[in-house]
């Protein structure tokens, strides 16, 4: 019997699948069961002769006596005596919502009632999580956002939800009584359990994070390399000075990296930390050149093979605790991922001045590149790269798995030069990509569309901004004449402001219709398209203060869209329109 009445007090969860939770993951490396299963080990959950059963809802005496747990306050809860004045508390309850009412941690649905049997609600989870960490029942920017809480509790809130939450609240912040640690942290304090309990149970859940940090129990030693999960301190070395770590928190390589920093013009050594252990194998030296620091990345990993970059321009292929080979890149100056080093399925590319270089199973080898080609966005598993020179730019579609090229594009250096400029500033002016999003990359290069895996050049017109309209599948551009360029005054140090003077439909099958032509010059600077559906287009000067609309090749001046007051413009815009009708670009002119 005492068995059962401890079993009914447990917060109840159960291998189920994932859809019995709605709540996210966080991107954490263990899913719903094993977070499920640490919080078990660490003694914060408990299962019934039924298993965890997380596909079930939680009732608010259940979420009671894990609000206890999670104080550490078990041993004291159970060993006192604690009253309340609610008549609808199962005995196996009564001491758990007893000592959270004396606590002032929690209320009744009325005077004489707890709601013991009611389902607890996601909002109210999140709330006693939050009243046990900080003492305070807004959660937003500790516990769960407001979106995700709606979300869920739409969907039914579950015991998995209560599992991923808690677990997701032991690197929330315990602020009581001054303080400011993790839950995890505070709970160690309390004995509920260790630094070396939580590395065993959420070794492979949690996130891991590696850095420096000192000794828990000396606040004023040394900052040594060190392993963190949920802000706790799992593993140290204390052999080792100060280092810069280089860790992925994708877990991209087998090993963690650091580097020494105190070496000054001497080669700085290179290190191999065992990610569990932290201890240390010197793999190389670093040597130092000019005008870079003794960095080292993880590029990432193929395999047991590792491959890092590092300060000294080489691309180092490690597998165990040895350097294996090593490969020139040195035009790699900073590295960053997505932008000139990627990770593909089963390989890492490194972009150079000299080639691709491609690690995957056979080994590396190094792909053709265009001089000078860099790249411009990574989209899905498509890698878009541009090379500009004074001639041309060549953009290209790359398999971000394989850095094969898809798709090529020449777009010709059209650029006229004006009376006294420097020959020179031609490659400054070619034609670029200057934005994208998810779909369309545009710029003086054209626009183009990223459509099943393959990129389709809409235009090579310079596209300053463009529309698409529905209507008639076709698309509305800010543009210019070839070999022209229109900027808007710089405000933010850039060189060159992009701007547009005409403006032209790109139809569906490819023609081109000229809608705004800067003949009369109208000295206009159009940044942005402000709407352009349904046969009617709007622009926006650079300045912003209004619009502009194009009818049969003529502009109309108008209010900004959305604007409370559009009589405060009628004086600019009866003076702006008149100046355009003078000029014979304006609706009147």
């Amino acid at each position: 019997m005492k068995k059962l009445i401890a079993a009914l007090a447990l917060l109840l969860l159960c291998a189920t699948p994932a859809a019995a939770a709605t709540i996210q993951n966080e991107g954490y490396p263990g899913g719903l069961q094993e977070q499920a299963e640490m919080l078990k080990e660490l003694g914060l959950f408990r299962g019934t002769e039924q298993g965890f059963e997380l596909g079930r809802a939680m009732t608010r005496d259940e979420a009671a006596a894990m609000l206890v747990r999670y104080l550490g306050a078990e041993g004291t809860v159970l060993a006192g005596d604690w009253k309340h004045p609610f008549s609808d508390v199962p005995a196996w309850a009564d001491k758990y919502v007893g000592w959270l009412y004396q606590s002032g941690l929690t209320k009744g649905v009325s005077k004489t009632r707890y709601g013991a049997a009611q389902p607890v609600t996601c909002d109210q989870f999140c709330i006693f999580l939050n009243r046990a960490a900080t003492g305070d029942d807004s959660y937003a920017y500790n516990i769960a956002q407001p979106e995700e809480v709606a979300a869920c509790d739409k969907a039914g809130f579950t015991r998995g939800d209560a599992a991923l939450l808690s677990a997701r609240t032991l690197s929330a912040y315990y602020t009581k009584n001054g303080n400011t640690m993790s839950m995890a942290q505070f709970l160690i304090g309390k004995g509920v359990f260790t630094a070396e309990g939580l590395k065993g149970a959420a070794w492979d859940v949690l996130p891991r994070v590696y850095g420096l940090a000192q000794d828990p129990d000396d606040p004023y030693g040394d900052w040594r390399p060190a392993c963190r999960i949920a802000d706790v301190v799992v593993a140290r070395n204390d052999a080792l000075p100060a280092l810069d770590i280089a860790y992925d928190e994708g877990n991209a390589c087998n090993n963690v990296y650091a580097v020494s920093r105190d070496d000054g013009d001497a080669p700085s050594p290179l290190y191999a930390l065992d990610p569990q252990t932290l201890n240390a194998t010197e793999l190389y030296r670093i040597e130092p050149l000019e005008d870079r620091y003794a960095y080292v990345y993880p590029a990432g990993a193929v395999g047991q093979t590792d491959y890092l970059l590092t300060g000294d321009g080489k691309l180092l292929e490690v597998a165990g605790k040895a350097v294996q080979r090593t490969y020139d890149a040195y035009s790699v100056y900073y590295p960053q991922k997505d932008q000139n080093y990627f990770r593909g399925d089963g390989c890492v590319l490194v972009w150079t001045d000299n080639g691709i270089l491609l690690a995957d199973a056979a080994g590396v080898r190094t792909l053709e590149a265009s001089p000078g080609e860099r790249v411009y966005a990574v989209l899905g598993d498509r890698v878009i790269t541009q090379a500009a020179s004074a001639e041309e730019t060549v953009l290209r579609c790359r398999d971000a798995s394989t850095g094969e090229t898809l798709d090529t594009y020449t777009v010709p250096n059209d650029y006229v030069l004006l009376e006294g400029q420097d020959a020179g500033i031609r490659e400054v002016y070619a034609p670029q990509l200057l934005r994208h999003n998810s779909v369309y990359l545009w710029g003086d290069a054209g626009l183009y569309k990223l459509q099943d895996g393959r990129l389709r050049q809409i235009t090579a017109r310079a596209t300053i901004d463009y529309g698409f309209d529905p209507s008639d599948g076709s698309h509305v551009i800010l543009t210019h004449e070839p070999g022209k360029r229109v900027e808007y005054p710089a405000k933010t140090g850039m060189a060159y402001n992009p701007a547009a003077d005409e403006v032209a439909r790109i139809r569906a099958d490819g023609t081109e219709e000229l809608l705004l032509r800067d003949t009369p010059a109208h000295g206009l600077t159009l940044y942005k398209l402000a709407r352009a559906a349904g046969g009617e287009v709007r622009a926006l000067n650079w300045n912003w203060v209004l619009e502009y609309a194009v009818e049969n090749g003529k502009i109309r001046v108008l209010p900004p869209s959305g604007t409370w007051d559009p009589g405060q413009y009628r004086d600019a815009i009866a003076s702006e329109q008149k100046r355009l009708d003078a000029l014979g670009a304006g609706v009147g002119g």
